[in-house]
Parts: structure tokens; sequence; C-alpha cells
């Protein structure tokens, strides 16, 4: 018979609290079920409505002595650190089990590693327990299964004992299962500009280490005049600690950043990031790891998911999108939750409190592809940002053993689906698009834009390298092919460090790697060091060798693009490499390009500055092209040097062969330096390079099949309906 107690004569109090949702002001009806068990007979629920980031505690005052609080059980999971008078915040419908037992008895919980209940049993003080009768061998989690002795199975997190934890029960308590390594993996973790502390085990070597081993690393001791910033995997920021764990589960690079002195780093921000692992098929499994600064108290965290491909409201209020997590490493502050092959698109999401306020902190967003298999004959198809965004989720495009294809099938701007989570000044935490490919995952893919325009692209990441549409591209060997082609770029403002262009940050490859018929128009770029309108840096991996073994940048050309050489108050460093269309093409062949732009060096020392190409050294080619334009030298602190509208400096290994300039826009020479004898360049005024003109002096043009007159400056055939559309 159950007892009915008067228990909670002020069972439940509410306090309302502020919930800052992103300006929204909205109010939630959610209904909370209370059930206090108090032996296996007598319980009592309670059920009441509420609104979101209300709170909810018990009054442990009016508790019966004759019972003893053991812990709750919120939403399925076991919370044994929670106090009877613990403030619950409304963040959904729940449902609170509150597990008491008689004074002369105790009740256990059984959990798995995930918090998730097994079953509850009550035990007399000195009793044995009989653990659950449950199909143990169904408990799983990656490369891990539940041990298969049951005098082994489970430990008491209390004590910490692993063994004899089902006899002699004197305290209520939890008992957690046991799990084994099913396949012992080894992964690499290489850390950059910083050191790893050794962890108490799991250490194969200095780089290789047991999955799941957590590591400690430390921040080096910064340069003169510099200061850390934060860590980075894969290009996201994971922690501004200059001491920070993690746990290997892949082979991971995470890497220190350091910026100048003068820069502030706002620490005080959470952030939580999401990284796809190959840990569950034929689920998508997700690494999340989150940092939280000084007074901010973590609330909830988990996904937000959606079968929607188009869907670009994956927001904490939808009540749809929202799944909670289980658990979180406490040392690590990771967790990990995988999702159905049903799921196209998720976001990680924490709430954080500081005082009666609620913050809600997202991660970017992975998205998957719904069409095309990537072959050359049915590439994937790109429709919107969130489309563009799921490339970095296929492995096979940063594959330098094979090449998947996609393309793009419509023109992406600020009105397209995505927008605002990618590609937008508040996307990614107002660090705007991410860029698709790194150093040690360079894009390898074949991208195809069809003739489409790319619009509104933003970018923010003043302290990152290799910032662009994409971050870094090119194959090593020529086993694949890599390709950027038919692509148009129109109002974009990217801001980054060195290795910074609108298109692509870095290009790295060979003779494989091909960027052709693209362009950029209206758009402002700047960086510190091998910035350029379209591209940063143009490189080849062959060190030896003859020019057949380069990137090949054709057909390419800028349009009334500003680029900016930044300096701040670091006056000691040169910020070299500047140019309109290409920073510095070092062992790259560009061909049949043109830049028609300003470019501005401000509060600093530059070297190598051109209005196309800011260095073509070490066999670099630089055919059939032109520039016209001005370079503006703002700062009066030191001398420039290297600054040439055509090129700013070129050397003997390289050539140079039908290029041309407009030598009565500025005064700088075509070529800043150059070694004596330098052929292959020539300087016309400005009408001598506009309209009919310009296919009767500029004769290495091939204007039969390549070029074309206009009534200004001429342009390719091939973007010819870029600029009629």
């Amino acid at each position: 018979m159950k007892r009915l107690l008067m228990l909670f004569v002020a069972l439940f109090a509410f306090f309302g609290l502020t919930a800052v949702l992103h300006g929204s002001g909205n109010d939630y009806d959610y209904t909370v079920r209370f059930t206090a068990y108090f032996d296996e007979e007598n319980e009592i629920d309670v059920e009441l409505d509420g609104n979101f980031g209300d709170i909810v505690t018990f009054d442990d005052e009016n508790w019966d002595d004759d019972y003893e609080f053991a812990f709750f059980i919120v939403d399925g999971r076991a919370r044994p650190e929670l106090p009877l008078n613990h403030a619950f915040r409304i963040l959904g419908d729940m449902e609170i089990e509150a597990i008491s037992s008689p004074k002369n008895q105790h009740a256990v919980v059984f959990i798995d590693t995930n918090v998730e209940l097994i079953e509850v049993k009550y035990v007399a003080d000195g009793g044995n327990l009989e653990e659950p009768d449950v199909t143990y061998t169904e408990y799983t989690k990656p490369n891990y299964t539940a041990i298969t002795t049951a005098e082994d199975r489970w430990y008491d997190p209390v004590t910490g004992d692993t063994s004899g934890t089902l006899a002699n029960i004197t305290a209520s308590g939890v008992r957690v299962l046991r799990y084994e390594i099913d396949e012992e993996s080894e992964y690499v973790l290489t850390v950059t500009e910083g050191e790893k502390l050794t962890p108490p085990n799991g250490v194969i070597d200095e780089e290789r280490y047991i999955y799941n081993t957590v590591v400690e690393v430390k921040a080096a001791e910064p340069r003169e005049d510099e200061k850390f910033s934060h860590w980075e995997v894969e290009g996201e920021v994971v922690s501004y600690a200059e001491t920070h764990k993690l746990s290997v589960v892949e082979d991971t690079t995470i890497t220190a950043v350091y910026v100048p002195d003068d820069v502030t780093v706002d620490r005080d921000v959470p952030l939580v990031t999401i990284r796809d692992v190959p840990l569950r098929d034929p689920e998508k499994t997700y690494l999340m790891q989150f940092y939280l600064p000084d007074g901010h108290e973590l609330v909830d965290y988990g996904l937000l998911q959606t079968t929607d491909q188009g869907d670009d409201t994956l927001v904490f209020e939808n009540d749809d999108h929202r799944v909670s997590a289980r658990k979180h490493v406490g040392e690590t502050r990771e967790f990990i939750m995988s999702t159905n092959e049903d799921i196209t698109a998720v976001k990680a999401y924490i709430v954080t409190a500081v005082g009666e306020n609620l913050h809600y902190t997202y991660s970017r967003q992975v998205n998957f592809r719904l069409f095309g298999d990537g072959t050359a004959e049915n590439p994937i198809e790109i429709n919107n940002w969130n489309d563009l965004n799921s490339i970095r989720n296929e492995e096979a495009a940063f594959d330098p053993d094979q090449t998947i294809h996609f393309k793009l099938t419509s023109n992406l701007d600020k009105t397209t689906a995505g927008y605002n989570t990618h590609a937008s000044e508040t996307a990614n935490a107002d660090k705007g698009w991410e860029p698709l490919g790194y150093p040690d995952k360079r894009f390898t893919g074949h991208f195809d834009g069809d003739g489409h325009i790319i619009e509104d692209l933003v970018i923010n990441r003043p302290d990152s390298d290799n910032v662009g549409l994409f971050g870094h591209v090119g194959v090593s060997r020529s086993r694949s092919v890599t390709v950027i082609e038919n692509l148009y770029m129109k109002d974009a403002d990217v801001t980054g460090n060195r290795g910074t262009g609108a298109l692509i940050g870095r290009v790295t490859g060979n003779q494989a790697t091909i960027v052709r018929n693209v362009g950029v128009i209206d758009s402002t770029v700047s960086g510190t060091g091998a910035t350029g309108g379209l591209i940063g840096s143009f490189n080849s991996f062959a060190t030896r060798g003859a020019a057949d073994r380069n990137p090949r940048l054709q057909e390419a050309f800028v349009e009334v693009v500003e680029v900016e050489g930044r300096g701040g108050e670091d006056l000691d460093r040169t910020f070299e490499k500047i140019a309109g269309l290409v920073g510095c093409s070092q062992k790259g062949s560009i061909s049949d390009s043109y830049a028609l732009a300003t470019v501005t060096i401000t509060d600093a020392a530059a070297d190598r500055v051109g209005v196309l190409v800011g260095c073509n050294v070490l066999r670099g080619r630089l055919e059939r092209s032109y520039a016209a334009g001005t370079i503006n030298l703002e700062s009066d602190a030191f001398a420039t040097t290297n600054v040439g509208i055509l090129i700013g400096m070129t050397d003997a290994n390289s050539v140079l062969n039908a290029t041309y300039y407009d030598q009565q826009l500025d005064t700088h020479p075509g070529v800043g330096s150059h070694p004596d004898g330098i052929a292959g360049v020539t300087g016309f005024n400005t009408d001598d390079m506009q309209g009919e003109a310009a296919a009767t002096n500029m004769g290495g043009l091939d204007f039969a099949e390549m070029w074309m007159t206009t009534t200004e400056y001429p342009r390719l055939k091939a973007s010819e309906d870029f600029f009629t559309d």
C-alpha cells in the first residue's frame, strides 16, 4: 500500500531566472514529473508545469526522518553527486526520481559508464547484492565491451574498489559497469608549438598512445613580443588555457597559436567544438569538447540534430532538435555522442549560467551530403552553404590517393540556406567561414563551380594561417588530381594571418594540382604575409626538377579587389609577399591571368609587393598575363622593398613571358627586383591596354582562343558569361 506522506508541503519552489535566448525572449511551457521512491513499495508522484529557465528544488526540511535520501535519477541518468536540495533548471520536459531507502536498508543504483540506469536494488544493512539480470554483451562503447566475469564487472566510484563491490553493503551507493578494451588501437598525437606532459598510462612511445589515453599538453614559451592565444585542432579553437587535456581517439595534431603582444585575446567566452571521429559504423560519432571561463556554470550540453538537409534553424530553443548528452569527462570536458544514418546535420551546444542569465554557445554545424556519389559521372552536389560545409566531413576530399568530385549547382549568397550558420560575420563565434583544408588535412578533391558565384563570404580569423574559402590545397604525388575550377567569388571579406586569399589560403602541390577559370571581384582581403586577392601562397612540394612539376594556375583574375598587408603596432616585423592576385608563386606556374587591384601596406615594412604577384621565384613561371592598379605604402616607419606593379620580385631561375602592366596608374616599376637582362615584361599607358588597342599592343595574349577585348582592359573568354549575366 502506498504511504501518503505530507512530505512536500512546500515541496517545489520556483524562482524566476532571466533567460538570454539570443533576443527571442520567448517562454516555453514544460512538464516536470517528480517521483519520490522510499522503498520498493512506496512512492509519490507529482506533476507540475514550469517555464524555460525556472528553478525547481526539493524542500529538504520536510524530509521524513525514517528514510535516507540516496540519489537522484534525472531523465534516466543516475546523478549520485546531486544533494537533495539541488536546484534543477527547467530546460525542457523532465523526469526526476528521488531514490531513498528505509533506515535499515540501502539503495544501490547500477549504471553503465554513460550514466544510463540499469536497475535500482534495495538491500538490508550488511547484506549482499545480486547483480541485475541483463545481457551484458549488449553493453558496448567504441573499442570496449563489458567485462564478462561477474566478480570483476562492477566498481564503486566512491571507494574505487573493483572487486567485492556486491558484498557486505553498508551504505547506499552506485555501482558502475566496467569495460575492457575490445581491440587495442594505437594513435599518434602531434603537438606543434608545445609539449606533451607524460600521462600516467597508455603511452607506447613519444608519439603513439593507446586509444582513449588522456594527454596533457602545455604551450611553449612564446617568442619575443608574442603571447599565447589558444590551442587549435583542425583549425578550430579548442581552449584558451595554456595547459590543456584531451583524449586520444584518433590521429590528432594540436597546435598552440601565438599572437603579438598588442592583440587582445578574449578568454571570457565559452566555446564548444565538434569533430567527426570514426568510432561506430554505420552511425556517425562525434567528439565534443568545451571550454568554460571563470564564472560560468555548466547547465546543459549535447547535440542539436535534424533530418532536413536544408534546415538552418539548429538552435537550442527547438525541442525537436535537442538531445542532451549523458555525461562528460570531467578532466578533459569532452563528451561523445552518436547519431543514426537519418540525421543530415548536427551542431554541438552548451548552456552556461552566469548569475541569473543563461548563455548559449554553439559549435560549427556538420552537414552530410544527400546527392551524388563523388564520381566524375555523378559528383556530389553542392546546393547551399550547408552542403558546402559538409565537404569537410568527406574523408575522401582530404585523401591524396583518390579524387572525389564536387559540383556547385547554384549561386550561394547571404539569402542561401546555411549562410548565417557557416559564412556570415556572426558564424562560428564571429569568425565567419571555417576554411576547408589544413596543413595536415589538405583538400585534394575536384571542385567544379560550374560557372556559379559564391557571394558575401565573410572570414574573420586574423590569428589563423591558411585562410580562404579553401584553407590548404594540393597533392604531393600524382596518384590523384586536385582541381578547383569554374568558380567565381563576389563581395568577399576575408581576414587572416599568413597564407590568406579569398579563394585559397595556400596551395602546396605539384603538376596534378590545378586551379583554373576562377576569379574574385568587388572584395577585400587582409593578411600579414603570403596574402593575395585570389590565392595567398602558390607553391610546389617538389624542391628539385623542372617547372613541369609546378602546380598550375590558369585563366584566373581579380577585379576591383583591395588587398591589405597589415602590421599593427608590431613595427619590427616585415610583412612580405602581398599582391592583388597571388601573394607569392614559389615553384608555381601562372598563365593567362590578370589583376585589377589596389594593394595597401599599413603600419609595417613590406617586402615583395605587387599588383599581380608579390614574388615569382624558384622556377616560377608567369606567362601571358597583365596587371593594372595601384600600390599604397602607408607606413612611414620603414622602407618598403621589392615593389612592382606586375611582380614585386623575381629571380634568375624563373620565367616571365608575354607579361604586361599599366605604367600610368602608378609610379612603381613593372618588376621591383629582378636579375640583369630580364625579358618578357612590357609596360604601357592605360589607353594602350584598353579597347581594341589591347589586341595590337599585347600581342603575346591569345585573343583568338583565350582573351577578348572590352571597352576597358581585356578579359578572359572563359568568364564572359559571369560578366554578362
